[in-house]
């Protein structure tokens, strides 16, 4: 069930991939927020939603591959609804990890999560398996509890590098020119093709005497002599 599931996350982290990469590319800061957090998002909330299921309906998912009207059988499935339960919260930290690697690679950063993963399932995941399975005799069930702990460490610091990541390419908007950073214009537009009054545009600095505007929602940079750019108003 969780091999299944995983397959949706697998594929919007290869879309996340791809767009992330585009809006990176493109130069839009904005865009790359919000195709990573939505990628993010999805995964998360499917993945969640499906352990819950697997947790509600462990004894018929079990029923599928077992006869549970069989005495001889009950052992083996009281084994396979632990399993389930394990699979469930295994699954949502699965999702979320690999949904973060393909953010992060979006935006060129394969280094971190190759380290993460590196660290998260041989220095934890691997020493925690063995301490719960064998140490405290937890058997099969402490095995996969320690990959759980596993991969939990490795979502975890995923999140915290993508919003990290997230803070320095937006931050690279304000940061990219000295001068008066941060200061927002109101912008009065007179296109009458695509009119847009009071666009923000966000004042980075000046180069060579001349003002750079660089528009709020798209992080583009306007050019001050364009018709379109009739008045300013601070």
């Amino acid at each position: 069930c969780a091999a299944l599931t995983f397959m949706i996350p697998f594929g919007l982290s290869q879309a996340a991939t791809v767009r992330v990469g585009l809006a990176a590319g493109a130069g839009d800061r904005r865009g790359v927020a919000l195709a990573g957090w939505a990628a993010f998002g999805l995964g998360l909330v499917f993945m969640s939603l499906t352990a819950i299921l697997m947790a509600l309906l462990r004894w018929p998912i079990v029923g599928l591959f077992l006869d549970l009207d069989v005495a001889a059988n009950l052992l083996v499935a009281g084994y396979a609804v632990q399993f389930l339960i394990v699979a469930g919260l295994f699954q949502v930290f699965d999702g979320t990890q690999v949904t973060a690697i393909g953010v992060l690679r979006g935006v060129g950063d394969t280094r971190t999560p190759f380290l993460v993963n590196l660290m998260g399932y041989w220095v934890i995941g691997i020493p925690a398996s063995l301490l719960l399975g064998f140490t405290l005799r937890m058997q099969t069930v402490g095995v996969w509890w320690g990959l759980v702990i596993g991969l939990a460490v490795v979502a975890v610091i995923l999140v915290v590098r993508l919003r990290k990541t997230f803070q320095r390419e937006i931050g690279r908007l304000t940061r990219s020119l000295p001068g008066r950073e941060g200061r927002v214009l109101v912008c009065q537009r007179d296109d009458q093709r695509r009119r847009r009054p009071g666009a923000l545009l966000l004042h980075l600095g000046e180069e060579g005497g001349v003002p750079l505007l660089v528009r709020r929602e798209s992080a583009r940079r306007a050019d001050h002599r364009r018709p379109a750019l009739r008045r300013l108003v601070r």
